[in-house]
């Protein structure tokens, strides 16, 4: 936000945050005290869903790259076999491990695990990102 009337508008919403918490203060401690960790709890658990995903996604598609049968887990990724990756994640907001291995189980051929070299290479030759000189 830019302009003058701006930095008034998020005063006022700051003075009415202040005031919503001076008048509700009681509950909102009580609240806190019966789960005072609740969003460290509920980011953990979503990490370990997604981790848990990724290790299925990287069984489904085989646990190897395909050009080169590299296995490292660590520089293993996801590619779709014929481009179009980000188009594909902005449509399906796959930003989670758990939505991509939904995509895979739903369409298995559209996707294929290589190593991070080999997909650069691929993206490269097949001119899949600008800023590649081949």
């Amino acid at each position: 936000m830019t302009g003058k009337g701006s930095c008034e508008k998020w005063k006022g919403r700051i003075a009415w945050g202040q005031e919503y918490y001076r008048k509700h203060k009681p509950r909102i401690l009580a609240r806190q005290k019966l789960n005072p960790n609740r969003k460290i709890n509920d980011k953990l658990s979503s990490n370990r869903k997604n981790a848990m995903a990724r290790q299925k996604i990287l069984e489904v598609l085989g646990g190897a790259c395909i050009v080169c049968s590299f296995s490292d887990v660590r520089a293993l990724q996801v590619d779709h076999v014929n481009g179009g990756g980000h188009h594909a994640r902005r449509k399906l907001k796959q930003s989670t491990a758990r939505q991509l291995l939904k995509a895979i189980v739903q369409s298995p051929n559209e996707f294929q695990l290589l190593c991070a070299n080999c997909n650069w290479i691929k993206r490269c030759e097949r001119r899949e990102y600008r800023q590649c000189a081949a």
